[in-house]
């Protein structure tokens, strides 16, 4: 029997070097794999050389790749077949040496992965088949919504093929949110892993009396993260609603133009920040904010759980946020400490009308509800969960 001590290996295909939450997820855990004294390996994809020497992983795997995003209606089967077989591949030639005692996880997976798990656990002897945890943020992205019925008849071909690993304990599913349990399979159980929030808690600064209440967004899309609903908003009829309100812009991918910038400069109070942020700027500016807006849209985040407003909870800040999407219900549970709109300017404006002129009444319950938060989103309640759900049948 081998004794070699029990050991965690995290896999994630998606990181690049630079910012994000794929990054920031295996930094994390990485750190919480040390602090435990843990035996781990972090294995990261090719491209990732640089994350991989700063974190001490090894950049071994190959990058899910989806070829040319304007072929993908009629490419997506034939580029899902050939992500599983390269992934099955490295995954093969990476892991060599495992065994029963080892935990094997994806921290943000997609199909593919998921399919090319299966059947690298399948070729393993039953004796050395490690236990293996696959975490799904989102359904599966695709180009065009015709190909929805393609992702969906691959998953649960996937699902069928993950049955009697599960049935015997080797790999346990999850999902950020009981939205997307719900969507991808309500009766296979999938469980409910957190969203981890690497922030540091911003000082409990009193907002003086009469001050604007400052209200990040940080997002890089106008359509996906309702960036478009704040520029309608405060630049249109709603601009009254701003009043009392300091933005915080943080954009990427050059979203906004110079006309856009110089319109909402002369409509509203507002300071742009540029560019992927470091850790540190990042937390900068958290701890810049009064407030949270997560104006995101639900066509595309209906079932996508929000970094953005988990980090708000913990951190006892009050957020605006899209109501019918995993981070409003989110909000809800928290007891509300925020603001739900609808995904529409005149709703957005109406919203930081409510957050501004109920702030401090907000703000408490922010406050009353973040040491929940802040032990929820923490990579050790994370791994908690991961190795709890091996012990249940």
């Amino acid at each position: 029997m081998n004794s070699r001590p029990r050991r965690l290996i995290i896999i994630d295909q998606n990181a690049t070097d630079g910012a994000g939450h794929c990054q920031a997820y295996c930094r994390m855990l990485s750190s919480e794999a040390r602090a435990r004294g843990l035996d781990f390996r972090l294995l990261l994809p090719t491209r990732a050389a640089g994350l991989a020497e700063r974190l001490g992983g090894e950049p071994v795997l190959t990058t899910i790749n989806w070829g040319d995003p304007e072929l993908r209606r009629f490419t997506f089967a034939a580029e899902w077949v050939r992500n599983v077989r390269t992934t099955e591949q490295s995954l093969a030639k990476a892991l060599v040496e495992v065994n029963s005692q080892d935990i094997v996880l994806v921290h943000t997976a997609v199909s593919p992965t998921l399919f090319a798990l299966t059947q690298w656990l399948l070729s393993l002897p039953e004796e050395r088949r490690p236990q293996v945890a696959a975490v799904l943020h989102n359904r599966e992205k695709t180009k065009n919504r015709d190909d929805r019925w393609i992702a969906e008849a691959l998953f649960r071909r996937t699902l069928r093929e993950a049955a009697p690993l599960v049935g015997a304990s080797r790999l346990r599913l999850f999902a950020t949110n009981q939205r997307l349990v719900d969507y991808l399979a309500a009766g296979f159980g999938i469980g409910i892993v957190p969203i981890l929030c690497d922030v540091e808690l911003a000082a409990d600064r009193p907002r003086p009396a009469n001050s604007p209440v400052t209200l990040v967004h940080s997002g890089g899309y106008l359509l996906e993260q309702g960036l478009q609903f704040l520029v309608d908003a405060a630049t249109g009829a709603g601009m009254s609603a701003f009043h009392g309100i300091r933005l915080l812009l943080h954009t990427r991918n050059n979203v906004l133009s110079g006309s856009v910038r110089a319109q909402l400069r002369s409509c509203v109070d507002a300071e742009f920040i540029d560019g992927e942020l470091s850790d540190d700027a990042y937390r900068e500016l958290l701890g810049r904010s009064d407030a949270v807006l997560v104006p995101y849209h639900p066509r595309f985040y209906g079932f996508r759980h929000s970094n953005k407003v988990m980090e708000a909870l913990a951190m006892g800040l009050p957020s605006v946020v899209t109501r019918d999407t995993p981070a409003g219900d989110a909000l809800i549970e928290a007891g509300l400490p925020g603001v739900l709109m609808d995904p529409s300017a005149e709703s957005l404006a109406a919203a930081v009308v409510q957050l501004r002129d109920q702030y401090d009444q907000l703000r408490a319950i922010a406050k009353a509800a973040a040491p929940r938060y802040r032990r929820e989103t923490s990579p050790a309640f994370y791994l908690q969960v991961i190795e709890e759900s091996f012990l249940k049948p």
